[in-house]
């Protein structure tokens, strides 16, 4: 746990300079491949464009064609694999639950029995398909947390996992990309947090707990799906049945951190908004976060100048009055993107190098004016 704000910012201090370059190289490499597309040398890679190159990058260098590992993901089967699979480690049976009450027909409800007593101990709900209206991205809920109830009695946890997985047709099933299995084990890992518990309290029930920890029996579960051993045990060819090749597993695992770079600095864009947003200071100004969180360039510089000229003077108004100078001079002038970070992805790695340089500027103008970014000051006028 970080436990205190210096603790997060040290951490990003840390990661945040070879991630940048790690990012710039990862640009690069892709943007080579666009040019050779083009055959314009001076085209920029676009946000638009990773997903697209990152896939070519796959084949290219590690020979991972995404349609053909997916021939042997056939939805149904990765499913009984992951019952399969839990069910051995945890000593669970799954027998579904067919007249349950629903609230769409795609939705399968299995119960969660202790293969040794028979016990059934909770209930969770899949909704695996898209459709119009439908939370777009993947999740699991908890929509009945297990607790101990004033009789004594405890309370069955229900559970519920959500995704938008490739609806099967008439003559083809539901093929997932290797990616999509790994999310539907990782949700699964939080459906097992939230159905399993012993806890007595709703409040420290499953998923209920301190946020760091959450993750946790998710990323396990990500673990089987790179493992061959396991892989072999349910990864079919759905029409040969034959299970995947070890070799492709390898070659997917030796993909595994392929531009690592760009999707960590992606997440930590996320937090370094959420420490802006939700800190420690007492007053928030939202046209001064608010650039660090966008691909804008010198106008996010110059909205975040301005603003910090207004909350700066704003405190100290009376030696503004006296001297005709604002104490926001003594503060570090606001940070600009590097060269070539003016469009596209560089402009996303602008974002992330404004972002880390926000903090230092914030650091900076709470040491040496004795003003927070708040605007509250610590020093008597």
């Amino acid at each position: 746990m970080a436990k205190d704000p210096e603790t997060v910012q040290g951490f990003y201090d840390e990661l945040l300079p070879a991630l940048i370059e790690k990012g710039r190289q990862e640009i690069e490499v892709m943007g080579r491949l666009l040019a050779g597309d083009t055959a314009d040398a001076s085209a920029e890679l676009q946000v638009w464009d990773w997903r697209f190159y990152d896939t070519q990058l796959r084949k290219l260098d590690y020979g991972v064609d995404n349609n053909e590992v997916a021939a042997y993901f056939p939805l149904e089967q990765v499913i009984d694999g992951l019952l399969a699979v839990t069910g051995e480690v945890f000593g669970l049976e799954y027998p579904r639950v067919p007249d349950a009450s629903v609230w769409h027909p795609d939705v399968v409800t299995y119960a969660i029995h202790d293969a040794d007593s028979g016990e059934e101990l909770a209930r969770f709900h899949m909704d695996p398909h898209p459709r119009d209206g439908k939370f777009s991205h993947a999740a699991a809920f908890d929509l009945v947390p297990g607790r101990r109830l004033p009789d004594g009695s405890y309370r069955q946890p229900v559970s519920a996992i959500v995704a938008n997985l490739t609806k099967p047709t008439a003559d083809r099933p539901s093929l997932l990309q290797h990616n999509e299995a790994v999310t539907l084990f990782h949700e699964f890992g939080h459906v097992l947090h939230q159905t399993l518990t012993q806890a007595e309290l709703a409040r420290f029930s499953g998923t209920n707990t301190e946020r760091d920890f959450v993750e946790a029996p998710s990323q396990i579960m990500e673990h089987w799906t790179w493992n061959a051993s396991v892989l072999a045990r349910f990864a079919r060819h759905h029409e040969t049945g034959e299970p995947i090749p070890e070799v492709l597993v390898s070659k997917l695992v030796a993909a595994r951190d392929l531009n690592v770079g760009l999707s960590t600095l992606r997440q930590i864009q996320f937090g370094v908004l959420d420490m802006d947003l939700h800190g420690p200071d007492d007053d928030k100004d939202i046209d001064a976060i608010h650039p660090w969180a966008g691909p804008t360039g010198a106008r996010s510089s110059r909205r975040a100048a301005r603003s910090t000229r207004t909350r700066c003077c704003a405190t100290s108004s009376a030696a503004s009055r006296t001297t005709g100078r604002s104490s926001a001079s003594s503060a570090s002038p606001p940070p600009t993107a590097p060269s070539r970070m003016s469009g596209g992805l560089f402009s996303f790695l602008g974002t992330i190098h404004r972002t880390f340089a926000h903090i230092h500027r914030d650091s900076t103008v709470r040491s040496s004016t004795g003003v927070t970014p708040g605007g509250a000051t610590s020093a008597r006028p």
